[in-house]
């Protein structure tokens, strides 16, 4: 899993602790992704499924255009309860969004990246 993500504001989880200062916010991001059942959800309708195709060297197949997106999902549930418990990452996420919006409009002209 990335230690940058979009829904954090691409604050870098490896350096902030939680709120309650007893963990980095990518060890509790990786626990809340571990608690998930993407691996079991991936070998049911992925791994086991031969109606889906590998691919090629320069193609990806839909084997793993079905696991990105079933790995993308997962992802997404365990970033729920973080957002919800850690203000500070809600609140850059937040931050960022609307100075995303003001730099796609003109209202600011920043060094910030939106699409980074």
């Amino acid at each position: 899993m990335p230690e940058k993500r979009d829904d954090f504001g691409n604050i870098d989880l490896r350096s902030s602790k939680t709120q309650d200062g007893k963990e980095m916010l990518y060890d509790r991001l990786q626990r809340y992704y571990s608690e998930t059942e993407a691996v079991i959800f991936l070998d049911r309708f992925v791994v086991s499924n031969s109606d889906l195709s590998y691919g090629t060297k320069s193609q990806d197949g839909t084997k793993a255009e079905a696991a990105a997106k079933i790995i993308d999902g997962y992802r997404e549930l365990a970033a729920n309860p973080l957002l919800a418990e850690e203000a500070q990452l809600h609140l850059e996420r937040e931050r960022r969004e609307r100075l995303k919006g003001d730099v796609l409009i003109g209202k600011k002209d920043v060094t910030f990246q939106p699409y980074r």
